[in-house]
């Protein structure tokens, strides 16, 4: 019975997980360092939180920092996220970059979801100094699985020099210069700069630097510029220390009083276009600002209980949590009959475009042009999860084969799926031409009856006893034209057209059915013997 229970419960957390890949993307900057104790059930609680729009999702990229080794500290993250989800998908990056301290004070690392983004390309950036540049950041350059090749985009991952002297502070600033140096020559890319700076205020040359005029120029996407340190203003904001007394060795203490991780952006993820911030999901993980000024995490209400506790015993920061939109992605569908009935004006078929995403705040609005024969419509803000139809008409008062050339393309930025082109045949025939010869006789009703789905739609036809449709207590042609008549057959191709003819020409459909009757009469008696 155990183990019956823990399997559905296995099954429920994976289809919860898959059904989540489809949404936006959640990028997390965190100092773990090493692995402890409390970390998996912070990185859970990250996945189940929905702190805006009521979007929740596992992480998709976590930017980790002071990891002695990535075949330690790194893939050993990557495989506790695996197990949360019971899952595979989960991978570590594999460079290692340059530090002064030999490992002692640990490097960036990254850890990714596989089937949300493929990792392109990973390169350190600038060089380790004693008087520079402490550790070498790491650049990244991401693809979004499903979206063409210009829908990447960078992050910079870094530990910048500790302290608050002249010195340290020099230091930063040359990590910060090489950092631009290498993301300017990107152009207008879409970057991501993340990591623990180590920084108090938004007036240190560092963080101007990493916002100076440039194409890499670096945007807070919370606005929130002046001294973050030890100030009630941004208690909210600050990531380190959550504890007042120590949880393990070595770990930094005196309360929450500092912003010290941070995750900046170019303008490119701030226009509302294609892979975007979202507006509003930025935050400290579990600091809601309740807790008292140098006080620890676990006096405030960010977070349940036990997540908060975790926060003390993981690492001496918080995570810090984005939600990034996806671009649109567009999905397109056509709905047409193979057989028309000639001049059935009434008839149409539908080309529906849908925006493919679970909500509007998960992705970018959509915009395309449909075009067919001399027609173009141009639609564009079609929201996620939104579905917009096109009734065409087609040429009904032509008999034979028709081809209409469809063509679907999207025209807002990096959308997945962004062309569909379709030569659509149908053909038109005379209503009732089952077999499509161009004439209504008896052979059509031999073609409807050779598919055998209407015999045995008589034959166990709970409104009427034993396909006696007509109800005189007779199974003969009667009941197949009293069949006709209700509109019992008038179902999908190809006899979506068929009518019973005029009065006229009654008489030849009756010759046409009668062999047919007897021998659905023979087949429903000899059913009944023993």
């Amino acid at each position: 019975m155990k183990t019956a229970l823990r399997d559905t419960i296995s099954l429920l957390l994976t289809l919860l997980f898959t059904a989540t890949c489809t949404a936006q993307v959640r990028i997390v900057n965190y100092n773990t360092g090493q692995p402890r104790g409390g970390l998996a059930t912070v990185l859970e609680a990250i996945g189940e939180e929905a702190y805006i729009h009521g979007i929740h999702r596992p992480i998709d990229i976590l930017l980790v920092q002071e990891q002695r080794r990535i075949r330690t500290d790194t893939e050993n993250i990557a495989s506790l996220l695996n197990e949360i989800y019971g899952t595979s998908v989960y991978r570590a990056g594999q460079l290692e970059g340059d530090e002064t301290s030999n490992g002692a004070t640990g490097r960036p690392g990254v850890i990714y979801r596989s089937d949300v983004v493929e990792l392109l390309d990973e390169s350190t950036v600038g060089r380790i100094s004693f008087t520079g540049q402490a550790r070498q950041a790491l650049r990244y350059n991401f693809g979004l699985i499903g979206y063409p090749a210009d829908a990447s985009f960078y992050i910079y991952n870094s530990h910048y020099k500790a302290g608050n002297t002249f010195d340290d502070k020099k230091r930063r600033l040359v990590e910060a210069e090489a950092i631009r140096a290498d993301s300017d020559q990107l152009g207008t890319a879409d970057i991501i700069y993340a990591g623990d700076f180590n920084i108090r205020s938004s007036t240190e040359a560092m963080y101007r630097h990493l916002r100076s005029d440039g194409p890499g120029q670096a945007l807070d996407p919370i606005d929130s510029a002046g001294t973050w340190h030890n100030t009630n203003r941004f208690k909210q904001l600050h990531t380190q220390s959550p504890v007042t007394r120590a949880r393990y060795s070595r770990q930094t203490t005196g309360g929450m009083d500092d912003r010290l991780d941070f995750q900046l952006v170019t303008d490119g993820l701030m226009d509302s276009e294609g892979f975007d911030y979202i507006a509003g999901s930025y935050r400290a993980f579990g600091n809601n600002g309740t807790h008292p000024l140098n006080g620890e995490i676990t006096q405030g209400s960010g977070a349940a209980p036990n997540v908060l506790e975790a926060l003390t015993t993981a690492t001496d920061h918080l995570p810090v949590v984005a939600d990034y939109q996806l671009p649109a992605n567009m999905l397109v569908q056509v709905t047409i009959p193979e057989v028309i009935a000639l001049n059935q004006a009434s008839a149409a078929w539908r080309v529906s475009v849908t925006n493919n995403h679970a909500n509007r705040f998960a992705g970018d609005e959509l915009d395309y042009e449909i075009s067919w024969q001399d027609n173009t419509i141009a639609v564009t803000d079609v929201g996620g999860g939104n579905t917009i139809e096109h009734p065409i008409d087609l040429n009904f008062q032509q008999q034979g084969t028709h081809t209409l050339e469809l063509s679907v393309t999207a025209t807002s930025p990096k959308t997945a799926n962004s062309i569909f082109n379709q030569s659509i045949s149908y053909t038109v025939a005379f209503p009732g031409d089952a077999n499509l010869d161009g004439l209504f006789n008896s052979s059509d009703l031999v073609a409807v009856f050779s598919v055998g789905e209407y015999e045995d739609m008589i034959a166990n036809n709970s409104d009427w006893a034993d396909g006696d449709w007509n109800a005189d207590h007779e199974f003969d042609s009667g009941d197949l034209i009293a069949a006709f008549q209700t509109g019992a057959f008038e179902r999908d191709p190809p006899t979506a057209g068929f009518v019973v003819p005029e009065p006229a020409g009654l008489s030849l459909f009756v010759l046409g059915v009668g062999g047919i009757a007897s021998h659905l009469r023979r087949r429903r008696d000899s059913s009944t013997k023993a």
